[in-house]
């Protein structure tokens, strides 16, 4: 009967139920006839199963699901989303020595950092903050001509579409200097997470797995959303991750493969980054 009665509470994590609402349930409804003996049963297994902590008991004489992984599914299905997202990429082929000493042959490149508000910091190094949909971005330019890109969006993060936005955004903002989309721009750093409302975690903080160096999940409940989220960091070294399987690889995770791949109108094979939808 215990197992009869947590698949019932399981199949619909939000209804509470009472000792005689399952007994119905379990009866199937069909020509119900109240039974004392066996609601009695049935609160008591109930009672049982509350003191094992495998159901939980919201007020009295009333009994639900407890929230696991396994029921989310059930629950909600909140979408695949991106924070601390760190982006590489090069501005320059010569030493552009940040904002001073500047070659002769590079001015283009000094007023479009005066023009930004970049500020010299140190070691010949230019950082400006800007704001994408309320989302911090803070753009720093090497002397070596190196460009690092960080967005902040642990509070707000973005979906897909929220992404390739950014990334327009962010070819329109390079476009004075050079081609964002067509040189070798890298994804460095990522955050992948999905964030439930209707979960709450139970004597726990937060857990951790460290799989690797710079490869780490965790599943904590963030205050300021309101939402238990599940994420997984991720850090590419060598080989660094182009954008182009950036975007292909969150396409992959936000809709099933068969809307993203398959024959164009000539019959050749396409995804979504070279249809256009990226670039």
């Amino acid at each position: 009967m215990s197992e009869e009665i947590v698949k019932l509470l399981e199949s619909n994590p939000r209804i509470q139920h009472n000792a005689k609402s399952i007994d119905r349930s379990l009866q199937n409804g069909k020509n119900y006839k109240v039974d004392k003996k066996r609601i009695a049963k049935i609160r008591t297994e109930l009672n049982r199963l509350h003191n094992k902590k495998i159901i939980k008991k919201p007020s009295r004489g009333f009994y639900q699901a407890i929230i696991k992984p396994k029921t989310l599914k059930v629950l909600e299905n909140p979408p695949v989303t991106l924070h601390g997202i760190k982006l590489e990429m090069k501005i320059l082929e010569n030493n552009i020595n940040g904002m001073e000493g500047i070659p002769s042959n590079n001015n283009k490149y000094a007023a479009w950092l005066v023009a930004n508000d970049f500020e010299v910091t140190t070691n010949k190094r230019s950082t400006c903050v800007k704001w994408f949909e309320q989302r911090r971005v803070t753009i720093t330019v090497h002397g070596s001509g190196l460009v690092e890109i960080f967005i902040k969006a642990s509070k707000n993060p973005l979906v897909l579409n929220d992404f390739l936005r950014c990334l327009d955004w962010l070819n329109g903002f390079f476009e004075p200097v050079t081609p964002f989309r067509k040189r070798n721009v890298s994804l460095v750093q990522v955050g992948v997470a999905r964030d439930f409302e209707q979960l709450r975690m139970e004597d726990v903080g937060c857990i951790s797995l460290r799989k690797f160096v710079n490869d780490w999940c965790q599943v904590y409940y963030k205050k300021e959303i309101g939402a238990t989220r599940f994420e997984h960091h991720l850090t590419f070294t060598k080989p660094k991750l182009t954008l182009e399987e950036a975007v292909n690889s969150l396409m992959l995770l936000t809709y099933a493969p068969e809307n993203i791949s398959g024959n164009d109108s000539n019959g050749s094979g396409s995804n979504l980054f070279e249809r256009g939808m990226y670039c």
